[in-house]
């Protein structure tokens, strides 16, 4: 399945270009790697199951599935810009050893957090 980028514009008084990505399921991440450095944008979010499974069970799936593109999806995103990433319905209760491979990406992990983001102009988004 390949990657598909959808543009929109958004009237607005914040001057911020939003790369989001998700429900890759541990596909390849090439793609999305591409996109995201053609794209260059200010602020990647990586908004669930970027990987199928991270904790005991999900649909027969267990924690040995193979999720290596979903990290490496979220450790080439770092290298690019301020990335975010929450948690989708396949990703819930990770395993600590899934947990600390998210945070060793660079990315900053949303769960049950928040962060403030601000635009090209130093204004608080959000």
């Amino acid at each position: 399945m390949k990657t598909v980028l959808r543009k929109y514009k958004i009237r607005s008084s914040v001057n911020l270009s939003v790369l989001l990505l998700s429900d890759l399921h541990a596909r390849s991440a090439d793609d999305a790697i591409r996109i995201a450095k053609e794209v260059r944008p200010d602020i990647i979010t990586l908004a669930g199951d970027i990987t199928e499974t991270l904790g005991k069970t999900y649909h027969g799936h267990d924690e040995s599935h193979d999720n290596s593109q979903g990290f490496r999806l979220m450790r080439e995103c770092a290298k690019i810009t301020k990335t975010f990433y929450a948690l989708g319905n396949h990703e819930m209760r990770p395993s600590p050893e899934n947990l600390q491979k998210i945070l060793d990406t660079g990315i900053i992990f949303l769960d049950n957090s928040h962060t403030f983001i601000t635009d090209r102009d130093g204004k608080t988004v959000c």
